[in-house]
């Protein structure tokens, strides 16, 4: 389910003006072009991004067997491997954003998140210690000299969902971009990013989902080449020993996120750094998760957390500026 319910908001802004839209499924969810103008040349243009993001998902894919990463996974334990150069790219940016948020961004998290799918019982002792023991991205060696990946230990596995949309994001609009197209969204999941502006305003207009139903929108943020991404844990939840569990690992105990924080929403320049660092505030949570948002040059945010009369409350940093349709968001 989408965080961003970026869609109807976007067909908005461009209703009184031509544009092309183009869509995919690829990655487990949506890929989305919306192009302002139209023409052969806008089609040809949204094809080539859709057909960028479908390559990539050949590349970066934890599901797919044939893909660079699953091939990765099945024999970096044992050598160096040489990677294809999007590949050894995320896993550069995957370890930057591990190092600057005191693991709470882990791409090894892999076996900790198949450990605890569709379980009754939560793991303990020795059976999450063994999992624990192979999770932690400083067990990832890269070569950039050779452009090699090795894994330190056999059992170590990397998945990408938490960077590979954003990552797919960033490589379409550079393809945008040689064709000449100066206004668009690219829209993958819940990470999107927005190429100008468009025809008929200021800043295309993207919904932030409501804290405590992703159906609803909470508020409106104008972007102009500026990339957005959430994170929530009301995708996917299930439950173990009877509580309700998110889908979001904390690397670091091994355990569901078990803080306060609802969603979080993060603005920056880049899609693959909006992708990272959302699930990384989600990870860190309220204090932690807005230090780090502060402390990165160019990013905005806002934490949207359970509060203890079961109500809701947020915390935003100073730069980020949204039209509230909840007036409480306002305050």
């Amino acid at each position: 389910m989408m965080n961003l319910l970026a869609l109807p908001l976007l067909l908005m802004a461009t209703a009184a003006a031509p544009y092309h839209e183009g869509m995919r499924p690829v990655m487990g969810t949506f890929a989305r072009v919306q192009i302002a103008g139209e023409g052969d040349g806008i089609r040809l243009a949204a094809d080539a991004a859709l057909d960028e993001i479908e390559r990539l998902d050949r590349v970066l894919s934890h599901y797919k067997p044939e893909s660079d990463l699953s091939r990765l996974n099945a024999t970096g334990g044992e050598a160096a491997v040489v990677v294809v150069r999007d590949l050894y790219r995320v896993l550069e940016r995957s370890l930057h954003f591990y190092r600057i948020s005191d693991g709470a961004f882990d791409v090894t998290v892999a076996p900790l998140v198949r450990l605890w799918k569709k379980r009754a019982q939560p793991p303990q002792g020795e059976e999450l210690q063994q999992v624990r023991d192979a999770v932690g991205s400083d067990l990832v060696r890269l070569d950039g000299d050779r452009h090699t990946v090795r894994y330190n230990g056999r059992d170590v596995e990397i998945e990408l969902g938490a960077i590979g949309k954003g990552y797919a994001v960033d490589c379409a609009v550079e393809v945008l971009r040689t064709h000449h197209v100066s206004s668009a969204v690219i829209d993958l999941g819940r990470t999107l990013y927005c190429m100008g502006s468009p025809v008929t305003g200021d800043g295309w207009p993207v919904g932030i989902a409501h804290p405590l139903d992703p159906e609803a929108v909470a508020g409106v943020v104008r972007l102009i080449n500026k990339a957005v991404s959430t994170s929530g844990n009301y995708e996917s939840p299930h439950t173990v020993a009877g509580k309700r569990v998110g889908h979001i690992i904390d690397p670091r105990t091994g355990h569901p996120v078990a803080n306060q924080v609802l969603s979080v929403t993060v603005v920056c320049d880049d899609a693959t750094s909006a992708d990272a660092l959302s699930t990384a505030v989600f990870v860190l949570g309220v204090e932690r998760g807005m230090r780090l948002i502060d402390r990165v040059p160019g990013v905005e945010g806002i934490i949207f957390y359970r509060a203890k009369d079961n109500g809701y409350g947020h915390r935003a940093s100073n730069g980020f500026d949204a039209e509230w349709v909840d007036d409480q968001f306002a305050r």
